[in-house]
């Protein structure tokens, strides 16, 4: 396993100091991030890949690539969460089967995540604050090669996350240069002709400003330049302008003069600082006219701040150590240090310095050669001394120091004594030089990123622009330097082409960062347009005086064509060009949401088409399709303008008409029925009529969810269908059909509940054989929930429910799983022969589920697997005979059986048995139980039985009751019999165990 480069464990308060740090957690897309994450799923053959950060209660993804449209996770969710808890790659092969993530909703909902596998991202002081990882909706496992090669990329991305921060300060740093080298030619043109006072007046009765020619030098503007009142204020930097705006507002009200020293930005973008001075000229007591004056005090200022700061150091720095003063008396070769200059050298201070020999030999060797001649060259020339060299120390260790010496001479000009100060630059070297290195990686990856980065100065005229930027703009960054840019980077809107103020501009003026994401173009050189995204931060000096602004621009030209497409294939049905069903219940869900704060008139239409599978069976699904194409267009044309039509799946249809009432929704509805009654469908020499039948529902304020609206309207399309096809049956909500759609209602939270929760328990029913033939045990899995009281309740209570929610595949879904974590939990399988488990409707025709139940029983090994046999009801693989017949086919290969449950319920049942190779026929309870008296029942068992015997199936009779359905049965040849007389069901840990003692027992 490969190991992380700093393995140290931190607190949570410092992995956090460290991460905010960083700056990155809510920053925009980067493309560095963005192409790790993608070389990290094309390497691991995953999906999914992220590049997450963790803070105190989020999962915020920086890069992310197969979960579009997520941007973070609670904490509480994050699987990051784990990853940062180790040193190595934390992988999970099977997420359902770790409990640390196994009942996290991303596991067990949507997305349905399986695998995955995350590497810490570790920064250089240790803090693990995120991970680089790669996800699956199936289980997997990486190659050794793979997480090497996870565990590189992951270091990449924490040296780009330091190297982004890095880059950041290196680009303020570099603007900064190049706004103050502008400016500096003109402050040297302009030195000799500034006057250091200037003067002002305000008269109030004409609110007219007046400046002295001194004072519109002061401000960097030419001697004629004309004062308004409204922006005079504007030229004081920002922090100065709320001082000087309220000194001014209490010399007028109640004439207090001010003296102040404030910051100046001048017309040239140079910040100085000046002293200003105003009072109020009042005459019989009232102020008439303000004045003042102003002065240039920004070298003085800055020479008194250097002198203070550089005072503070000295005395901060001798008293702390890092300082240390000598002398050397040449003429009588004596050497004093101070105690400093005893640490520095690694000694302990004494009473008498080492000597001029004694210190020689503490220099580096290497250095000695060079030190003697730097000291020769000064003592017979005319200067001071300035040297650097290196000191060991009795512990071996290297340190740096400078000497400055002021050297005295006689009259002469010989040297006769040497005054100086040694200070440790061993840390200034080495910063230096990781300063020196880091600037180089940082230029050379400023100009390689592929967002583009333009710089401007506080005039909003081009500083620099990297050769991404040269690229979008059609630019040079020669031929752009000084002009303004506006010039560069025009920016229209999207849609209306017109003009946009760029977010330089709008951080010039506000003194704040600014971003914006949707709708903007550039148009480049040479007419060329690109969809972006920018963000412009303002450049700031350590107090705060804005030098300039640095813009990043993205090209997500392709992003929102991509965007655009996603969301009309997430939206759209692709064959019919409506909505669909996903898009259908959103819409009507915010209607619901709508209606319960603002009650309104609307219409809910439910729409099945009348014999459109007889089409599909005698012309096929393509013709079939071109027959949905032209309903489709019949229905667009029957509603009105802004009403929402979806087709919902299958041959059924969605109307949502907004602002309808019942009565006008009613014509709508038979329109529809009258225009599929006139039309006539022909292909080849065939000739169908199309009907629709049509439940309608009023939309108002008594409908709580979302499924009860939907329950109702599906109730009323088969009302519509029983009353004899192609008409309108409008829903009729009674008090008796309002308590049954709340109890479902409640039933379907109760449902989601005990899924989350695990309420559910399983039972197992003997099935006995009547052969000779000794068999192990045969039994049906059964599922039972447990209320909060701890009473059972049988699944005729709860299943009809799941089914009408759609709820009935989860819970399918949750009884393979624990009926084949049953079987892997025996000491020993040769006990048991097979264990029947039932599967709805629902999950037959879903091909997730599908695809879900193959890879669990693929997992599960030979020995589970054969000893498992599924069984779908007759009408539920009628129904979906398609798709049953391909499920049937992928369990054959894996050896696992298949039964037909109910069989005999179906109109067509024999040939049916044909397109569906099963094992076994489970016949349907209602011969079994009138076996006796009912001799129709009597001889239809029979003849199943004999033609499951032809073509080589087992069979089971089910319902059996009483010893003389059971001897009935027996005589028929029935394989299998399963009813209450036999066995009454139990938990199935005690039915397995039973069969395993058996089992035991006989070997014994």
């Amino acid at each position: 396993m490969v190991v992380l480069a700093h393995p140290s464990v931190r607190s949570e308060a410092d992995r956090l100091e460290s991460l905010r740090s960083l700056n990155v957690l809510d920053s925009e897309p980067e493309a560095e991030f963005d192409a790790l994450v993608r070389i990290a799923a094309k390497i691991c053959n995953a999906p999914i890949s992220l590049i997450s950060l963790v803070d105190e209660t989020r999962h915020r993804f920086k890069a992310n690539v197969g979960l579009p449209h997520i941007t973070e996770t609670p904490r509480s969710l994050a699987f990051c969460h784990y990853a940062i808890q180790q040193q190595g790659i934390l992988e999970i092969g099977d997420c359902l089967l770790d409990k640390r993530v196994a009942a996290n909703p991303l596991v067990t909902g949507e997305p349905g995540l399986r695998f995955y596998a995350g590497a810490p991202l570790c920064l250089s002081d240790g803090a693990r604050v995120g991970s680089l990882c790669v996800l699956d909706k199936k289980p997997g496992m990486l190659t050794e090669d793979q997480r090497e090669m996870l565990m590189h990329l992951a270091r990449v991305a924490s040296i780009a996350l330091e190297s982004r921060r890095a880059v950041k300060e290196l680009m303020v740093s570099e603007s900064r240069f190049r706004c103050l080298s502008i400016d500096s030619s003109q402050l040297l043109q302009q030195t000799s002709e500034l006057a250091k006072v200037g003067g002002w007046e305000l008269d109030l009765a004409s609110n007219k400003l007046t400046w002295s020619e001194q004072t519109c030098r002061i401000h960097g503007l030419p001697a004629d330049y004309e004062p308004q009142i409204d922006t005079a204020i504007e030229f004081f930097a920002l922090k100065s302008r709320e001082k000087i705006r309220l000194a001014i507002e209490r010399l007028m009200h109640d004439g207090t003069p001010y003296d102040m020293e404030l910051q100046l930005l001048r017309a040239d973008g140079r910040c100085i600082w000046v002293r200003v001075l105003g009072d109020a000229v009042k005459v019989d007591g009232k102020t008439v006219r303000l004045r003042g004056v102003i002065q240039d005090i920004d070298e003085h200022t800055r020479q008194r701040v250097a002198l203070q700061n550089a005072h503070e150091r000295i005395t901060l720095a001798t008293d702390s150590g890092e300082i240390g003063i000598w002398e050397w008396g040449i003429r009588d070769n004596r050497l004093e240090w101070s105690p400093q200059v005893f640490r520095l050298h690694g000694i302990e201070p004494a009473t008498e310095s080492p000597g001029a020999e004694g210190w020689m030999e503490l220099v580096h060797p290497d250095d000695k050669v060079r030190v003697m001649d730097t000291l020769l060259q000064t003592l017979d020339g005319t200067g001071n001394l300035v040297c650097d060299f290196r000191i060991v120390w009795k512990d071996g260790s290297v340190r740096h120091l400078r000497s400055t010496a002021h050297v005295k001479r006689n009259s002469v000009g010989r040297a006769v004594a040497l005054l100086g100060v040694n200070f440790d630059v061993t840390d200034m070297r080495r910063l230096s030089s990781e300063l020196a290195q880091q600037q180089e990686l940082l230029q050379v990856t400023l100009q390689s990123i592929d967002e583009a980065v333009i710089t401007v100065d506080t005039q909003g005229q081009i500083v620099w622009l990297n050769p991404a930027a040269e690229s979008l703009t059609g630019w040079a960054c020669h031929d752009a330097l000084g002009k303004s840019q506006e010039l560069i980077y025009k920016i229209v809107h999207e849609k209306t082409g017109l003009m946009q103020e760029s977010s330089v501009s709008a951080c010039l003026r506000e003194g704040r960062r600014v971003s914006r994401k949707h709708d903007l173009v550039l148009r480049a050189r040479g007419a060329r347009e690109y969809g972006v995204e920018d963000s412009a931060s303002p450049i700031l000096d350590a107090q705060g005086q804005l030098l300039g602004v640095v813009l990043a621009v993205r090209d997500v030209s392709e992003q929102r064509r991509l965007s655009q497409l996603m969301t009309h294939r997430a939206t759209v049905d692709e064959l019919t060009q409506t909505f669909n069903r996903s898009e259908f219940e959103v819409r009507l869900s915010a209607l619901i949401d709508e209606v319960q704060e603002r009650p309104g008139e609307h219409a809910l239409m439910f729409i099945d088409l009348d014999q459109f599978k007889l089409v599909n069976d005698t012309c096929g699904h393509p013709v079939g399709d071109l027959l949905l194409r032209q309903i489709a267009g019949i229905l667009r044309q029957s509603i009105r303008h802004g009403d929402t039509l979806a087709r919902l799946g299958g041959d059924e249809f969605g109307i949502i008409l907004r602002s309808c009432d019942a009565q006008r929704a009613g014509r709508i509805a038979q329109e529809i029925c009258d225009s599929m009654h006139r039309s006539r469908f022909s292909h080849d020499s065939h000739r169908f009529r199309i009907g629709a039948s049509i439940g309608l529902v009023p939309l108002d304020d008594r409908w709580g969810s979302m499924a009860a609206i939907m329950q109702a309207a599906d109730t009323s399309c088969y009302a519509a269908k029983e009353a004899g096809r192609n008409r309108v049956h409008i829903w009729f909500d009674t008090d008796h059909a309002m308590r049954a759609r709340r109890g479902d209602a409640q039933w379907a939270e109760r449902l989601e509940q005990s899924l989350d929760e695990s309420r559910f328990e399983l039972y197992a029913q003997r099935l006995v054989t009547m052969g000779s033939r000794v068999a192990g045990l045969n039994a049906e899995v059964l599922i039972r929930l447990r209320d909060d009281q701890g009473n059972i309740i049988l699944p005729g209570a709860f299943l009809p429910a799941a089914e009408r929610f759609h709820l009935a595949t989860r819970v399918d879904r949750w009884v393979l799983q624990k009926a084949i974590e049953a079987l892997v939990e025996l000491p020993d399988l040769s006990g048991i022969e097979l264990l029947w488990v039932n599967l709805s409707g629902q999950s037959v025709g879903d091909r997730e589920f599908q695809r879900d139940a193959i890879q669990m029983l693929d997992r599960a090994g030979s020995d589970i697997r054969q000893r498992i046999c599924l069984e779908i009801t007759e009408t539920a693989a009628v129904t979906n005979i398609a798709d049953a017949a391909v499920f049937i086919e992928k369990l054959r290969t894996l050896n696992v059986r298949t039964a037909l449950d109910d069989f005999g319920a179906g109109v067509s049942s024999f040939g049916y048995l044909k397109s569906l190779p099963v094992d076994t026929l489970k016949l349907d309870g209602q011969f079994i139980s009138n076996i006796i008296n009912d001799p129709l029942a009597a001889a239809a068992v029979r003849c199943f039985v004999d033609v499951a015997e032809v073509v080589g199936l087992t069979t089971v009779a089910e319902h059996v009751e009483n010893a003389e359905v059971l001897a009935r049965v027996q005589s028929l040849g029935v394989d299998y019999v399963q009813g209450f007389l036999l066995h009454e069901p139990e938990p199935i840990g005690q039915v397995l165990e039973c069969a395993t003692i058996s089992s035991y027992a006989s070997h014994g």
